[in-house]
């Protein structure tokens, strides 16, 4: 505390995360997150939208960044169930099925995953007045943890959502070009 009370920038000291037993077989040199797209229309009803995971490689350090050589794979937002890894070299999206650093076959059940759609709900009911959040989580053995909400997660990413996630931007546009016409 007195080290950083000299500095001249600010500092954000937060807890140290340890993921989930579960998860750290994959890899246990980063955080594996989840990145959820929520999306709550009326202020009362939010919905998971889509939902990933995101794991670290020797290539990426502590973190799990998947244009740094990390992975991702899909996430069931119903079940928690992964699957479908992935990798990102030279712009295109490659299977990944087995963790290139431990050899372990990247499948399997999120924990604690009820408890992660309980947490979020409840935050997006807390702020209704957002329509779209998206939610990075991590998991450890001592619970659900939220590192932060984005508002504009992955969005080059849009045309690989369903189409709930498509309607909704549709429809968002359209609102903007009433807005536009009506100002006119």
């Amino acid at each position: 505390v007195e080290r950083l009370s000299t500095l001249s920038c600010y500092y954000n000291l937060t807890e140290y995360l340890v993921m989930h037993e579960d998860l750290r077989r994959i890899y246990s040199g980063s955080v594996n997150t989840i990145r959820l797209m929520v999306l709550n229309r009326d202020g009362k009803s939010p919905v998971i939208a889509n939902a990933y995971m995101r794991i670290g490689t020797t290539s990426t350090g502590l973190t799990d960044n998947v244009g740094y050589g990390g992975l991702f794979c899909r996430v069931d937002k119903e079940t928690g169930h992964f699957h479908d890894a992935e990798c990102l070299k030279d712009h295109v999206i490659l299977p990944c099925p087995h963790h290139p650093d431990t050899g372990v076959l990247i499948e399997g059940q999120i924990p604690l995953w009820d408890e992660v759609k309980e947490v979020v709900q409840k935050i997006c009911l807390t702020i209704p007045e957002l329509e779209y959040l998206g939610f990075d989580i991590a998991i450890t053995d001592h619970g659900v943890k939220v590192l932060e909400i984005n508002k504009h997660q992955d969005l080059h990413r849009n045309p690989e959502y369903g189409e709930e996630v498509q309607r909704f931007f549709r429809d968002k546009i359209n609102q903007k070009k009433q807005l536009v016409l009506k100002s006119v």
